[in-house]
Formats: structure tokens, sequence, C-alpha cells
């Protein structure tokens, strides 16, 4: 991968996620050329946790829509 498409694909994934408090938006490069993949909120299905607890707590809590959800406990 060269710094040309590194930057494109940072500008890209900037433009995708304008807006939106947390994402992840990912892609593909094959043969040189750069092909969008998926744009998730949840990284790993929004199942992974923090240990201890209060840490996962601390860190979500900076997430200012964190109390819309109602998938968390």
């Amino acid at each position: 991968m060269t710094i040309n498409t590194s930057t494109e694909m940072i500008r890209l994934a900037e433009m995708l996620a304008e807006g939106i408090d947390f994402v992840r938006v990912d892609f593909y490069l094959i043969d040189k050329q750069i092909y969008f993949s998926e744009i998730t909120n949840f990284p790993l299905a929004g199942n992974i946790r923090f240990m201890p607890g209060f840490f996962e707590k601390t860190i979500t809590s900076y997430w200012k829509y964190f109390d819309d959800c109602n998938f968390r406990n």
C-alpha cells in the first residue's frame, strides 16, 4: 500500500463518517483499487467487554449518544 492509497482511504473514511460520533469504516485494497466494505458502529458486534467492568463504564461515558442506546444493561 502506498502513502497515496493510505491517504485516499483515510479521506474516504472521514467523508463517509462525517457527522457520526463513533464509526469504523472498512475498505478492501485489491490490485491497487480501493473497494468499500462496510460501516459499523459496533466493532465485534458490540460484544466486546472491558475488564474490569468499571473501565467500560468510564470509557463509554464519553460517548455522547450512549444514553440513547437501549441494547446495553
